[in-house]
């Protein structure tokens, strides 16, 4: 009987400046290895850690072997992603078992265990010995990422995370500030923090943005230099009726929102003052009535005629998915319409409910009238055993229930159970700030928020009514560092808000561009190598952005960024000097022209000679340079 060889565990090590692993596996495209030591050790079987030196450098994979060591051939998909000439020496096949290409375990992580006090990642060699028990604490690693990344917990009503009221995202152009208010106004609105969101996919975190949109509670402004404080607090607007132009005061975008947040905050307020006939609240009852969706008691919805209504799923936000029975599409029934559905119809009385669907279409606009009818009718149902269980059953011990309103729970109410509000105002820096916002530079600081025990309130100067801030409006904005940095903004708004950088970050290119190396080019390199020389030349606020590289597939789409985006970037930064465009961009980009012949006119000027020897320089169009050009800029 043959004896069973034991497994060896291996170390394979890929430098930065002649392998690009990370890209490599992101592509699937790592099926063979060099091997430069212990080559008749290494056999089919053998673990392997994927290391990658330099950079970020970490355990990006974990592989078997699957061949013994040989010449085998290198993939030309492979091939790729060598910076260097593939060497023709010996190599083995592998199988990646652990691909860690966007979650690597870096080094940080390792030396916190003993186990790792000999280990080999990042030495010069490529080959080295590893241990059973480093292969098996990554392998743990790498599964325990491998759930946090598949699964999504519950959303959990009241789990906190704290935002700071008033917030400005600032970077160079290009970065993604816009790109991550979407994130940020979910966070503030579901209690949650921008971790939890990440473990969720980008178009699922856009369709609940757009519900939030949808029912009022995300507002998106963009600043401009005409833009005044008539059109974000209040002012008076000309209005024609019938030929006849009058004029009235009208809410300006700040008002607007800051009124709906307000309103939402005093009906979480009466919820919660106890009162002797007080009638069923939605919040409540509806925060029942999921619950009871989510038990085998709940079959579906009954509908006219014996229909029937069934539910897909709950969302976070409380919104039901909804399928009609013998249908494929799904529909949505928001719990924000539904709330006021409800309150229209406990308004009105019998006789005034001859035709529900109107009533139900006037109140909510909605296209699906009759789900919102069916679920409606189902809740309703509800209600009644709600009432009988509950405390509404019987209103002598409200008082003993409910304590008065006291300013600390004020504030419980504010951070906790009202709904939350958010303004994005992109481009902030772009309009005349200390004009714009006026006097609610002081209403929007956190300690003069309306409750707050330093609340400010004001009369404001066109509709003279008392206003202030209430503490469940955020305001989320951006600003573009290229155009005026942080130091150069007014004073007080700097004080009242928070700030956090959104800085280029090439690596992102490689993790979401789906061609991070083509025609060999390498777009990360690229990318570090423009900005590192921009912030020796000028400074890092006018660096470029990653994001102009993520929809680049090849040699044209890259062209066409340079021509529309990043050379036009670099001669406004570099008006006053074109020739350090080319300290940038290198000579593939800058064309040095000199003076030929006696240009200038007949006149006698003491400094002549100096204009003639003036160097010209023209910046070339991208689409006259080779890829040879572009990799010549980080080369």
């Amino acid at each position: 009987m043959k004896k069973k060889e034991n497994t060896n565990y291996w170390l394979f090590q890929a430098h930065e400046q002649q392998f690009l692993l990370g890209p490599a596996l992101r592509m699937d495209a790592v099926h063979t290895f060099p091997v430069k030591a212990h080559r008749k050790k290494i056999k089919r079987g053998d673990k392997v850690i994927l290391w990658k030196t330099g950079a970020n450098a970490g355990v990006y994979g974990l592989a078997e072997v699957q061949s013994e060591v040989g010449t085998w051939k290198v993939s030309e998909e492979q091939k790729t992603f060598y910076l260097q000439p593939v060497s023709s020496g010996e190599n083995v096949k592998i199988k990646v078992e652990y691909n860690l290409w966007n979650r690597p375990v870096t080094k940080e992580f390792l030396t916190e265990n003993k186990e790792f006090d000999k280990f080999y990642g990042g030495l010069s060699g490529v080959t080295y010995k590893a241990t059973k028990r480093q292969y098996e604490l990554i392998a743990g690693m790498a599964q325990r990422e491998n759930l946090v990344e598949e699964s999504i917990p519950d959303y959990i009503e009241g789990l906190t995370a704290v935002h700071p009221l008033n917030l400005i995202l600032h970077g160079p152009p290009g970065t993604g500030k816009t790109y991550r208010t979407i994130d940020h106004a979910l966070a503030i609105i579901e209690h949650r923090t921008l971790a939890e969101l990440a473990l969720e996919s980008r178009a699922d975190r856009q369709q609940r943005y757009q519900e939030y949109v949808e029912e009022g509670l995300i507002y998106f402004v963009t600043f401009h230099q005409s833009f005044t404080y008539e059109d974000f607090v209040e002012g008076i607007k000309p209005i024609t009726e019938k030929g006849q132009i009058r004029y009235e005061i009208q809410n300006g975008i700040f008002k607007h929102i800051a009124l709906e947040a307000r309103q939402e905050l005093v009906d979480d307020i009466m919820e919660a003052i106890p009162a002797p006939h007080q009638l069923v609240e939605f919040k409540p009852l509806y925060k029942s009535f999921l619950e009871y969706l989510k038990t085998d008691a709940f079959e579906n919805f009954p509908g006219p005629g014996g229909s029937k209504l069934f539910l897909h799923r709950i969302e976070r936000t409380g919104n039901l998915k909804v399928r009609k029975e013998k249908f494929f599409g799904i529909a949505s029934v928001s719990r924000k319409k539904l709330e006021k559905i409800y309150y229209e119809f406990q308004a009105l009385d019998a006789s005034e409910l001859t035709d529900p669907l109107s009533v139900v279409r006037s109140s909510a606009n909605v296209s699906n009238a009759e789900d919102y009818l069916i679920v409606l009718a189902s809740l309703r149902d509800f209600e009644q055993q709600y009432v009988e269980t509950s405390s509404l059953g019987n209103p002598e011990n409200m008082a003993d229930i409910l304590p008065d309103i006291s300013m600390a729970h004020f504030s419980e109410i504010a951070k906790q159970t009202a709904e939350r509000f958010v303004l994005i105002i992109d481009e902030i820096n772009r309009a005349n700030i200390a004009s714009v916002f006026g006097e609610l530079i002081s209403l929007i600081e956190p300690n003069k928020r309306e409750g707050a025990p330093e609340a400010l309130h004001l009369v404001l100067p066109y509709s003279k009514t008392m206003f202030s801030a209430p503490p469940n409006l955020y305001l989320l904005a951006t600003m573009n560092t290229a155009d005026r940095s942080i130091e150069n903004l007014d004073f007080a708004l700097r004080r009242r808000f928070a700030f956090e950088a959104v800085l280029p970050d090439p690596a992102v290119i490689s993790q979401l561009n789906q061609q991070p190396l083509m025609d060999g080019i390498h777009l990360e390199l690229l990318l570090k190598a423009i900005n590192d020389r921009i912030t020796l030349l000028l400074d890092a606020a006018h660096c470029i952005g990653h994001a102009y590289f993520l929809q680049v597939d090849n040699l044209a789409d890259l062209r066409k960024v340079f021509d529309r985006s990043i050379l036009p970037l670099l001669k406004e930064y570099f008006f006053a000097d074109p020739g350090e465009i080319g300290l940038v961009l290198g000579k593939a980009f800058v064309e040095v022209r000199k003076v030929e012949g006696d240009i200038f006119a007949d006149f006698q000027h003491p400094y002549v000679q100096d204009f003639a020897d003036q160097k010209r320089y023209r910046i070339k169009s991208a689409g006259e340079v080779d890829a040879a050009g572009f990799m010549a800029i980080y080369q």
